[in-house]
């Protein structure tokens, strides 16, 4: 049983997508564990800091500084980033991601939206 880092409910399992979370009935935040945002991150549903979930390709254009709450799986203080315009809390020890309402959906990307990044890329390039 984990509760949450903002308000100590207890947090109930719920699938994002086809892969585990954990929600919280009265705040409505969600908890995602390393394997889950990497899941989500890798198969194109949410942008996160490639710093942590993708070490291919490193991203440094945020800022961090400590947050207020801790990891709901083993007690770390949280960092809050600023990434994409909105703040996350990053489990510095265990890569876990908690989402303060509505910041799951500002993450969100839809495959369309994917294709369409890569392709204006593609066509964008210097031709040889």
């Amino acid at each position: 049983m984990v509760n949450c880092p903002r308000d100590n409910c207890v947090l109930v399992g719920k699938k994002i997508w086809r892969y585990d979370g954990e929600v919280c009935p009265s705040c409505s935040g969600v908890w995602l564990c390393f394997e889950t945002v990497k899941g989500l991150y890798e198969n194109t549903y949410i942008h996160a800091p490639s710093k942590f979930y993708h070490e291919k390709e490193p991203n440094f254009d945020y800022d961090s500084w400590g947050s207020k709450i801790k990891c709901p799986d083993d007690g770390t203080p949280l960092e809050t980033y600023v990434f994409r315009g909105i703040k996350i809390d990053i489990c510095p020890s265990c890569k876990g991601l908690w989402l303060d309402r509505g910041e799951m959906e500002k993450l969100y990307v839809s495959k369309g939206m994917d294709i369409l990044r890569r392709l204006l890329w593609l066509i964008s390039r210097p031709r040889m």
